[in-house]
């Protein structure tokens, strides 16, 4: 099983997948970074335009450039985590054939995007109803695509006879429901994130819950 554990930035996380990026490429995933770190550490309300940039290493006003206030921050780091996530989904689906293996596949990089932009978890759960519709659409319309993938899986391993007869979306939901309860709780009780323990106790709850009485 791949170590999730490495990946404590951006550039960390993507490098080796898609090569050197362009100067403007890097600045704008190191501003993400940052954002995401400052915003766990002060929380939102506190951290201002200038801790991040500060934290970055850049001038202040490199980052108006990419956003016109500190809300899009959140708006941009959503919207890396699903561009990224179902890109390399995607590349993973076409390595692997069962049902159990799609939905591990599915898991392994929603964590690892998590890792980078997991540390605001808990600003989305207590202000996600507080702010612009933009956020509120961006981060469900992550969500729907998150069930509908999982969702479309499980209904190809009931297909297959791999998994038993359930229902595809419910169970997508507890899937779901189960990996961000655990980020949160290694967020909020443990101070850190440790993908590799939820990814292990998820697909083993998930997959034995999910396949017939008669396998392994």
């Amino acid at each position: 099983m791949p170590d999730l554990e490495n990946n404590e930035s951006l550039m960390d996380l993507l490098e080796d997948e898609i090569g050197p990026f362009s100067k403007s490429e890097r600045t704008r995933l190191k501003i993400m970074a940052s954002a995401a770190k400052v915003f766990s550490k002060k929380g939102f309300s506190e951290a201002s335009i200038k801790d991040i940039a500060d934290n970055a290493g850049i001038a202040k006003g490199t980052i108006y450039y990419y956003v016109e206030k500190k809300e899009d921050l959140l708006i941009m780091l959503v919207q890396f985590g699903q561009a990224h996530l179902f890109s390399k989904v995607e590349q993973d689906m076409e390595k692997v054939t069962t049902a159990s293996e799609k939905i591990e596949a599915m898991i392994r990089n929603y964590l690892k995007v998590m890792k980078v932009v997991g540390p605001i978890m808990p600003f989305f759960v207590q202000n996600l109803m507080a702010y612009d519709s933009k956020l509120r659409e961006a981060i469900a319309g992550l969500r729907e695509r998150l069930l509908d993938t999982i969702t479309a899986i499980i209904e190809e391993g009931i297909a297959s006879g791999e998994f038993r007869p359930v229902d595809p979306k419910k169970s997508a939901v507890a899937i779901i429901g189960m990996v961000i309860g655990q980020l949160m709780q290694h967020k909020v009780f443990m101070g850190k994130i440790n993908t590799r323990e939820i990814l292990e106790a998820t697909v083993d709850i998930a997959i034995k819950g999910l396949r017939r009485s008669h396998e392994g």
